[in-house]
């Protein structure tokens, strides 16, 4: 959830945000203080918030490494879903092939990060996405994770000897994902926010259940969808909220910062 707020209200700014603003904050999620500070000090361990002084406040801001990957995160939530790629688009298929003593922590930094890059894998070393424009997106994971010279990559289109599907059946679970799109869109299916602060709350919440969807959802050519599925359903609610629930919530944000500096 701190990720969630540093994302959609802090990232977006230049000046720090105060200690007390994110505790506020999160209480209105149902995060606790010490949880809250405790999330707090751990981020500025690991390299993501630099905290700064004012006064007796503790201030924190994203680093620059911390600001460029919210910055990437935020143009793939914001446009994912919006329009799957066509049934003619070119898949990409990458063959990673990992040493044996390669650590446990990289395979799993991998696998996470090609996953919300819409990224499935069908078994063994292969990963596959429906989209060859992804190409951008998993070159950059592997150069960061040094694993480029141990990748090959294919491009190309299904041919009509053997089809995609048995490998797109093991890549994803389409019947899970549909289950959570249809699990969102009740969750969300009427909400009326009425103060600036539940406002802010229901976006914050909007935001943080949407941003799981790119890493189970590969945006798969219509001929590979179950028949009315629930995504672009989903991704159309999303959109529609956050833009009329953005202007209020940031509003809040920053008369939130502003208390807390001004004191």
């Amino acid at each position: 959830m701190l990720l969630t707020l540093l994302g959609e209200f802090a990232a977006p700014r230049s000046h720090p945000v105060p200690t007390r603003t994110f505790v506020d904050s999160l209480a209105l999620l149902g995060v606790g203080e010490a949880n809250a500070r405790q999330a707090l000090a751990r981020s500025a361990a690991r390299g993501w918030l630099t905290p700064s002084r004012a006064g007796r406040e503790t201030l924190y801001r994203p680093t620059s490494d911390m600001r460029r990957l919210l910055e990437e995160g935020a143009a793939r939530i914001y446009d994912f879903g919006r329009t799957p790629p066509g049934d003619d688009s070119q898949w990409l298929l990458l063959h990673v092939q990992i040493s044996d003593d390669t650590s446990a922590t990289v395979r799993a930094r991998l696998a996470r990060r090609l996953r919300w890059a819409g990224f499935g894998t069908p078994g063994g070393s292969l990963w596959l996405s429906p989209d060859s424009q992804r190409e951008g997106l998993a070159t950059s994971v592997l150069d960061d994770l040094a694993l480029s010279s141990a990748t090959s990559t294919l491009r190309g289109r299904p041919s009509g000897l053997a089809g995609l599907e048995p490998m797109v059946g093991r890549a994803w679970d389409l019947d899970s994902v549909a289950r959570r799109y249809e699990s969102f869109l009740q969750t969300f299916r009427d909400p009326r926010p009425r103060r600036p602060e539940e406002v802010f709350a229901a976006l914050a919440n909007l935001v943080h259940e949407w941003r799981n969807f790119p890493f189970i959802d590969p945006c798969l050519p219509p001929s590979y969808l179950p028949r009315h599925w629930p995504g672009l359903r989903a991704a159309r609610r999303f959109l529609s909220l956050r833009s009329r629930w953005a202007p209020t919530a940031q509003r809040w944000w920053s008369q939130r910062i502003s208390d807390k500096t001004d004191r």
